[in-house]
């Protein structure tokens, strides 16, 4: 999908109050809301699909490695890791670049019958002065690595499939252990470290430490923060209470950018992957976030990304234990009210998909039986006139077709006592 097909999705209105009532499935309830209606018309924002970008800096990276300017490459590749550009959605672009170049190299490993491990390993060889090449090769190993674990921890994996994964991440950590002496200051040499803990003798030690020094070379993209509080899940490298920890740690050092934002980017993931872990956030704290985050987006991808998360993702399930975890989930689902009223001035679908594909802590037949009818993540399109039928309680979606080009409404501010 391109920018002008995603321009040609039609505006969407949001209701709220007694005005409309959607019963989405009918197994569930959804009383009416008491008071006066509410009404926010929404445009699709055409710029808001990252998916063009990713795929022109990919692309850019996979035409050079093709006529083999790898010289070429590797400077594109410092130039944006200096900069720490991203695209829209935050991805780095190093790691766009560092995509790009493997597709050549898998496509040059199919047509020469030459295993792409093999190839990878040459290109280093070939270029002993330059970290890029090196940096390329480990981050091809730890892909490699990657496919062959998948989304389960290690210890989950047969023997075979095991040490075949950790044969990659152990080279890859090898490669990068040697490369950070050169490029001490590099995001993306930093990004590499992290990603190759597993091959940590003390991983639950390292986790703390590479993340620090990730953060504070590029504090201002929130993926590596996000990234932090996932590795320290019980599942992982952590606990519960060691996320809370690094989160408090994280919001102090990153004040100066995010105020208190770093504390809800560092828990944000954490909270969507572990239903318990939100006995140990501080749900205040973490709304405060919140709102120091919001107050400082200048656009509305940030806003969409925590309605999408507050409304979606924190949604009350019936399987969830009555608790302490279950009462500060319900707390920040309350918070897609005022997000929505206050912050959201555009959708980005994007965010409401991936908030719907998630795999949900309590993974319910319903939930399962959401997911199985959502349109696909390529057909944007469809999904945005899919999507009334997945808002929170509360809120009525209607997909209006307009002649006219939509037009940008500005957000209407709530005070912060309306918010609470």
């Amino acid at each position: 999908m391109d920018l002008s097909q995603l321009a040609a999705i039609p505006e969407v209105q949001i209701t709220t109050g007694v005005a409309m009532s959607i019963h989405a499935f009918p197994s569930i309830s959804r009383p009416s809301v008491t008071g006066k209606p509410l009404h926010l018309t929404l445009p699709v924002d055409p710029a808001s699909c990252a998916l063009p970008i990713r795929q022109a800096w990919r692309d850019r990276a996979r035409v050079k490695a093709t006529m083999k300017r790898w010289n070429d490459l590797s400077h594109l590749f410092r130039t944006e890791d200096a900069k720490r550009s991203t695209a829209p959605d935050w991805m780095p672009v190093t790691l766009l670049l560092a995509m790009g170049a493997r597709d050549a190299l898998q496509e040059a490993g199919s047509l020469s019958k030459v295993p792409t491990v093999e190839i990878i390993e040459r290109l280093m060889a070939n270029y002993p002065s330059d970290y890029v090449p090196a940096l390329l090769a480990a981050l091809g190993h730890i892909d490699l690595g990657q496919s062959l674990r998948g989304t389960v921890p290690a210890s989950s994996l047969s023997p075979d499939r095991d040490a075949a994964y950790r044969a990659h991440i152990d080279r890859a950590a090898e490669i990068v252990d040697v490369i950070s002496r050169y490029a001490p200051n590099s995001a993306a040499v930093a990004t590499a470290r992290c990603a190759v803990l597993p091959a940590s003798s003390d991983p639950t030690l390292g986790v703390r430490a590479e993340f620090k020094r990730l953060i504070d070379l590029d504090p201002t993209n929130p993926m590596h923060m996000r990234g932090l509080g996932t590795y320290l899940l019980p599942r992982w490298f952590g606990s519960h209470d060691r996320i809370e920890e690094e989160a408090r740690k994280t919001m102090d050092r990153t004040r100066g950018i995010w105020g208190r934002g770093a504390y809800a980017w560092v828990w944000m993931d954490a909270l969507a992957l572990d239903e318990e872990a939100a006995a140990t956030m501080n749900p205040e704290l973490f709304l405060e976030g919140v709102h120091d985050i919001l107050a400082r987006a200048e656009t509305p991808r940030e806003a969409n990304l925590w309605a999408a998360f507050a409304g979606i993702t924190m949604r009350p399930e019936p399987c969830e234990r009555p608790g302490r975890a279950s009462d500060n989930r319900a707390r920040l689902h309350k918070a897609f009210r005022w997000i929505m009223l206050d912050h959201v001035s555009a959708l980005h679908p994007a965010y409401w998909s991936e908030a719907l594909h998630r795999l949900s802590p309590c993974d319910t037949a319903m939930r399962r039986l959401r997911r199985s009818t959502l349109p696909s993540r390529d057909s944007m399109g469809r999904f945005v006139q899919s999507l009334p039928q997945y808002m929170p309680e509360g809120f009525g979606l209607q997909v209006l077709m307009c002649e006219a080009s939509p037009v940008q409404v500005q957000p209407r501010r709530l005070s912060r006592a309306a918010k609470h």
